[in-house]
């Protein structure tokens, strides 16, 4: 068994019906013009043999026994292709928005967690004889970039004839342990490390009212009940070795709680995103941009990144989606964007399935200039981006004191944030927007060219939109993640996307 990080056990926390914690990508494949488009048969081979290559893709939830010890992850004794792959027809006339609707309709619901965290779908059906190919990943199993080495290792760089004589080879995954055992190694380990914990949050507590011999002597009466513990387990029964090892209490493994406590008096504005949602059906819209009008820009504004640029486009579309809905508020939205922390030569996801932190940037909506809202960016980014050593502590802290909550917890909080009384809780944050990288060049699938790269990205209440962005082979594909109930036409703020992107080459082509 390899133990899941804090952060990859909150997120299967963190998912209910109607909320599932996964990432869709959607990859478009053209027709061939002598065999039509691209065979079922062709992808069941091509996914069947690459599938068997990709450890991550073996890998299921060992639940925590009793609900206390630790999800864990093992390796599927077997993979069987036909328990993953599904088939659907998209409706006439086969268009990007019926393609859309149907995407969301078979990935609505959670993934089965008795099976490893992935599913595919093979869509037909679509005008001029395109197909799509989707893959859903937990993001407990694997974050964004993760996500796109996995599509390095699926797809290729030219076309590769399919070859239905070829075999995987036998893969030995490991039979799921005994409840039991894991129970009397686990749960002892797991009250230990709670204990530890709560010593640090009552001695931090302590500190803060200013009463350190309070938080001694509370730390002291609780840190003594790992020794107590221990003794118990040297009391059992004579059991297989690793079984009876001491409970993990030295520390090292524990979380240190940030030095910081959030205000509520420092938030961001209330806006339609941050309202209630009954009704967890959701929205998506796809849009697709010439990267080389990003590049221009870039060029014209010495200093700003790609990534200032994307982050603009953002601003301006929701902009005038606010401002069109009499809703613009007068400061910035705040939203959260992942960062990867692999170094550029680490290629192998096979035993980092997350490793990303996030960082805060401010969205400058209130600004009417452009060219001010840029630099508006830029600053908040550059910011962000020197306090990322902070927001990593931030993040990992965060991780870690929601893994220390038994997973019932974490579970009623998520309810908690999808109920009406939790809108009248002063915001955190008013989106998401995740900006990547995907190939330079096409990629291709089963022999045939990969048109587009799209997304459906996660919603997980009380945040209600997420932008997701990857270049691929000339294009900056958007997508817009949201819920019908707060956003029922994402199409308007896909549009404005284009429409800033216009309007900030404008202003460097007119040399302001």
């Amino acid at each position: 068994m390899k133990p899941m990080t804090s952060t990859e056990r909150i997120f299967l926390r963190l998912e209910r019906p109607g909320y599932p914690i996964d990432v869709v990508g959607v990859y478009v494949v053209a027709a061939s013009a002598d065999e039509g488009p691209l065979p079922f048969e062709h992808v069941r081979q091509r996914l069947d043999l690459r599938a068997h290559t990709i450890p991550l893709l073996w890998r299921k939830v060992a639940s925590a026994p009793l609900g206390i010890g630790e999800d864990r992850w093992v390796q599927a004794s077997r993979l069987n292709i036909d328990e993953h792959l599904r088939q659907v027809t998209v409706p006439a006339p086969g268009n990007t928005r019926a393609m859309l609707d149907v995407i969301l309709d078979v990935t609505k619901d959670p993934l089965d967690r008795n099976l490893p965290l992935w599913q595919a779908w093979y869509l037909e059906g679509l005008e001029n004889g395109r197909t799509a190919f989707l893959l859903r990943t937990h993001h407990a199993l694997v974050d964004g970039m993760g996500g796109m080495e996995i599509n390095d290792a699926l797809f290729d760089t030219e076309p590769v004839p399919v070859d239905f004589r070829l075999r995987h080879d036998p893969v030995l995954g490991e039979p799921d342990e005994p409840v039991l055992w894991r129970a009397l190694r686990e749960v002892p380990d797991r009250m230990a490390r709670e204990l530890v914990a709560t010593t640090r949050i009552v001695q931090a507590a302590a500190r803060a009212v200013g009463d350190a011999d309070l938080g001694g002597r509370v730390g002291g009466a609780i840190s003594a009940a790992p020794k107590a513990l221990t003794q118990v387990r040297r009391r059992l029964p004579s059991l297989p070795k690793k079984l009876v090892s001491p409970p993990r209490v030295s520390g090292s493994d524990l979380p240190h709680l940030p030095r910081f406590v959030p205000s509520v008096l420092h938030h961001p504005p209330r806006t339609l995103l941050n309202r209630h949602v009954s009704d967890p059906a959701k929205s998506i819209a796809v849009i697709d941009l010439p990267f080389e009008h990003v590049q221009e820009i870039r060029s014209g504004r010495p200093g700003v990144t790609i990534n200032d640029i994307l982050l603009t486009l953002v601003t301006g579309a929701l902009r005038g989606y606010l401002a069109g809905r009499d809703d613009l508020p007068d400061r910035p939205l705040w939203t959260t964007c992942p960062v990867n922390l692999r170094s550029e030569d680490d290629h192998d996801v096979t035993d980092e399935g997350n490793n990303f932190t996030t960082m805060w940037v401010e969205l400058p909506v209130h600004l009417d200039d452009p060219a001010q809202r840029l630099r508006a960016v830029q600053s908040s980014s550059a910011a962000a981006k020197k306090n990322l050593g902070t927001a990593q502590a931030s993040w990992d802290a965060l991780a870690n004191v929601g893994d220390l909550l038994l997973p019932g917890v974490v579970h009623a909080a998520m309810v908690f944030a999808g109920t009406p009384v939790f809108e009248y809780i002063p915001p955190t944050l008013n989106l998401t927007v995740s900006t990547m990288r995907g190939p330079s060049r096409d990629a291709y699938f089963a022999g045939r060219r990969i048109e587009n790269y799209y997304g459906r990205m996660i919603i997980c209440p009380p945040v209600h939109l997420f932008i997701h962005s990857v270049t691929y082979n000339g294009l900056v594909e958007f997508g817009v993640t949201s819920v019908k109930e707060l956003v029922p036409d994402p199409e308007v703020i896909a549009e404005g996307l284009r429409t800033e992107l216009e309007l900030q080459l404008s202003l460097v082509h007119a040399g302001q």
